[in-house]
């Protein structure tokens, strides 16, 4: 039973992965409402708070890493 869980929790944070916005979070939230999340709840909830924390990070400092990346000529 644990294996298959870990299973599952590893699938749920691989797939939301490169998620970087609030929609995307939005999203995912809502597709998961209505369906059991009862073997994944720990996985999904992590998954959430590090789209919705990217998403925080992104909006706050791309003004900053695109000048920074302006300057250093990459």
């Amino acid at each position: 039973m644990f294996e298959g869980n870990f299973s599952l929790s590893y699938l749920v944070k691989f797939s939301f992965q490169e998620l970087t916005t609030e929609k995307d979070a939005d999203a995912v939230e809502a597709w998961f409402k209505d369906k059991d999340v009862s073997k994944f709840n720990l996985a999904l909830a992590q998954s959430l708070d590090t789209i919705r924390a990217n998403a925080k990070w992104l909006e706050r400092s791309k003004d900053d890493v695109a000048d920074w990346l302006k300057k250093s000529k990459l």
